[in-house]
C-alpha cells in the first residue's frame, strides 16, 4: 500500500483491502482489469503453477526439465499415505511407490551422507532435518509420521552459499544471501539465555521468527558441537543453532541486490 500511495505503481488505479482482517483485497488496473487477492497470493501465478511450486518434487522435475541444476534427490511416501493410495489405485494394480524403507539404500547408492530430509510440501524451513546416518533418517521419519506427513523429499547436502533471488517477470526485485541461525557467546550467558534474547530481539523488530527451544533439531545441532542449552559459550565464540537458513527460522541475511552479477 505504501508503494501505491507513493505513486510507485502507476499501472494501478485503485487498491481496496478488506478492513477487518486486512487479508483479502481487490486491485483495479488503469486498463480496467481487476485482480482479487488473498494473503500473499496476488494472482500473479495460476493456482496450478502455485501448487506445482509448493510440491518440491514436482518443482525439481520441471526445473531440471528447463535446464536448471537442482540437488540430487527423490520423493518417498510414508506408510499411511501408501495405504491410502493402495485403496484408491488397487483396481489399476499400481504399487510402484518409493517407500521410506528404501531411503537409506537410495542415499548410499547415490550421493551418500550427510543429506537433507524435508516434508515434500511446506515452507519456512519447517521440518527440515540434516541426517548424518541411517539412524538420523529413522528418527526423521518417525517425526514425520507423528506429524502425519504424507510425502518427504530426500536431497544431497550441498555446502555452497545460499542466495535467494526474487524475480518478477524479467526484473530482479531483490537478492540476498542467507545463513542459518547462530549465536555468539559473551562468556556469561547460556545458549538458552542467548536464544531467548535473540527471540526477544526478533519480536521487537517485527520479524516473525519461531525459535522453539523444544525443537529436537536444535538439540541435535548443538550436540554435534558438544554443546547443550545450558552451555555457557566463551566470549566471541559463534555457535550454529540450526542447519536451515530460512529467515522465518531465524536465519540472517546480507543484501546482494546491488552486487549480483548481471549475467
Amino acid at each position: 500500500m505504501d508503494m501505491f500511495h507513493n505513486g510507485e505503481l502507476p499501472n494501478i488505479r485503485e487498491i481496496t483491502i478488506e478492513p477487518e482482517y486486512g487479508y483479502a483485497g481487490r486491485i483495479v488496473y488503469q486498463d480496467g482489469s481487476v485482480r482479487m487477492f488473498r494473503g500473499g497470493d496476488v494472482g500473479i501465478n495460476s493456482s496450478a503453477a502455485r501448487r506445482v511450486a509448493i510440491d518440491k518434487g514436482y518443482a525439481k522435475y520441471f526445473l531440471t526439465l528447463l535446464g536448471y541444476h537442482t540437488p540430487l534427490g527423490k520423493v518417498f511416501l510414508l506408510p499411511d499415505y501408501v495405504y491410502t493410495l493402495d485403496k484408491a489405485l488397487a483396481k489399476y494394480a499400481f504399487r510402484n511407490y518409493a517407500r521410506v524403507e528404501e531411503i537409506d539404500s537410495y542415499i548410499v547408492s547415490t550421493f551418500g551422507y550427510p543429506c537433507f530430509i524435508k516434508p515434500n510440501e511446506g515452507a519456512r524451513g519447517k521440518g527440515i532435518r540434516k541426517c548424518l546416518n541411517k539412524h538420523d533418517v529413522e528418527l526423521a521419519v518417525a517425526h514425520y509420521q507423528t506429524d502425519q506427513i504424507e510425502t518427504l523429499l530426500v536431497e544431497e547436502a550441498l555446502t555452497w552459499p545460499d542466495y535467494r533471488v526474487v524475480v518478477l517477470r524479467d526484473e530482479v526485485i531483490a537478492c540476498y544471501q542467507r545463513s542459518p541461525l547462530s549465536i555468539t557467546g559473551n562468556g556469561i550467558s547460556t545458549i538458552k539465555e542467548l536464544l531467548l534474547q535473540k527471540r526477544d530481539y526478533f519480536m521487537k523488530t517485527g520479524r516473525q521468527v519461531l525459535i522453539d527451544l523444544d525443537d529436537t533439531r536444535i538439540v541435535d545441532r548443538l550436540a554435534r558441537s558438544d554443546y547443550h542449552l545450558e552451555t555457557v559459550l566463551p566470549h566471541h565464540v559463534t555457535c550454529p543453532i540450526l542447519d536451515v537458513s530460512n529467515l522465518s527460522a531465524g536465519g540472517e541475511l546480507e543484501d546482494f541486490t546491488e552486487r549480483i552479477s548481471q549475467h
